[in-house]
């Protein structure tokens, strides 16, 4: 890896514009892209009013939908200082593991947990058995 890429790290508005030089605005799934949200998941969230970022339409007609990149970068460094606040508190007992004090927005799934998802659950409860 060649010397400096990991000596700095670059603020949200460093990397946005390194991202999309001389833009001003961007189109509705470059913006998602950039959060990381699917092209479908920026088109159903458009539809339905939930996506994160203000969206402008520019053209004739409808217009096409746009997000400006500052009101991108506001919403990165929001995530960022977001990030920084999640906490991992000890843990009370020796035996227990940590308590995360952050909770997601997101329910869990409804039914039955999938093979998949068992099977992860099995390999990390073990894991957990075997570190104490």
């Amino acid at each position: 890896m060649p010397k400096g890429i990991l000596e700095k790290r670059m603020s949200p508005k460093e990397l946005v514009l390194a991202q999309f030089p001389g833009r001003v605005q961007i189109p509705l799934i470059e913006a998602g892209l950039a959060i990381g949200i699917k092209k479908q998941t920026s088109y159903n969230m458009n539809s339905a009013g939930t996506f994160p970022l203000p969206i402008r339409r520019v053209g004739a007609g409808t217009g096409k939908p746009m997000v400006a990149l500052s009101d991108l970068i506001t919403y990165l460094e929001q995530q960022n200082d977001d990030a920084d606040q999640i906490k991992v508190s000890p843990p009370a007992e020796p035996n227990t593991p940590p308590v995360i004090e952050h909770i997601p927005d997101t329910p869990p799934k409804r039914g039955r947990p999938t093979k998949r998802e068992q099977r992860e659950r099995a390999a990390r409860l073990a894991r957990w058995d075997a570190d104490n």
